[in-house]
């Protein structure tokens, strides 16, 4: 029995009462090995795409969906963020 979807309408925003609290949590950890050649200054959540850190355009992404309070969880060239 699938607990969350469409078809029970837990997904659907007007479905949720005005009092909740969503977060989100980010994973913005990992090496990014497959695209080395563009990682190796840079960890792959803060390469540009469009003129815009890619995790630039998630947060902002969760802020439209209504998401007040994110987390983001970093590891590698934390520094960098």
């Amino acid at each position: 029995m699938r607990l969350f979807g469409p078809e029970n309408g837990l997904l659907n925003t007007t479905a949720f009462p005005k009092t909740i609290h969503i977060e989100a949590v980010i994973l913005a950890a990992g090496k990014g090995t497959r695209m080395r050649e563009l990682t190796n200054e840079l960890p792959k959540p803060m390469l540009k795409v469009q003129a815009k850190p890619i995790l630039e355009h998630i947060v902002e992404a969760s802020w439209r969906a209504g998401i007040r309070e994110v987390f983001i969880v970093t590891g590698f060239r934390a520094d960098v963020f």
